[in-house]
């Protein structure tokens, strides 16, 4: 235990800060550094959502997932370099008992912001989100939550991006059942 304790304190003191600029030529390639705006991108969404009360089952299924809005400026000025707004829907289905509970209509809408602003490169973009949402099923019925996740942009390119995500779902209802964690695989895309 000291020394996973040491080893933090000196990462933590002789840390400085990263120096990851857009480059000149060579590798990263400077496509990557292109600012881009994108506007409703269409997806695929695989969720998975693990509730706490393990008599409901764990729950899997898919949806579909539009994004209003995308952006990636890798530049130097405040910010996250990369973000999105969003909004999915899926139907998931629980690992319960067989008939005992129905299909769940699962909905949320938020954002993901970078923990980096200028990382140059186009794969493996940590960030954090923020969402809302809802969930219904015959034995729970308009629940709404918050949820805090973690994630990685493990592709973002300009036409398609690939995101993995992890959190924990806070719900407005029925607290001692439903806060739980959640996992996605979403994959976004444009046509243009």
């Amino acid at each position: 235990m000291k020394a996973c304790l040491l080893a933090v304190v000196l990462l933590v003191v002789t840390a400085r800060a990263a120096d990851a600029r857009c480059p000149s030529d060579g590798l990263p390639s400077r496509a990557v550094c292109k600012n881009v705006d994108a506007f409703f991108m269409p997806g695929l969404v695989g969720t998975m959502y693990m509730p706490k009360d393990r008599a409901l089952g764990s729950w899997f299924g898919g949806g579909v997932q539009i994004v209003p809005f995308l952006w990636s400026h890798n530049t130097d000025r405040f910010g996250p370099g990369q973000g999105k707004l969003l909004f999915d829907i899926s139907l998931l289905d629980s690992t319960a008992a067989a008939g005992t509970h129905g299909t769940m209509l699962f909905y949320r809408f938020g954002g993901q912001l970078s923990f980096e602003k200028n990382p140059s490169r186009s794969f493996a973009i940590p960030f954090f989100s923020v969402m809302f949402g809802g969930l219904n099923e015959r034995t729970q019925k308009n629940v709404g939550f918050f949820e805090a996740a973690i994630g990685v942009h493990a592709i973002y390119l300009r036409n398609v991006v690939v995101t993995l995500e992890g959190g924990y779902l806070f719900p407005f209802s029925n607290i001692d059942q439903l806060p739980g964690f959640r996992a996605t695989l979403a994959v976004n895309f444009t046509m243009w």
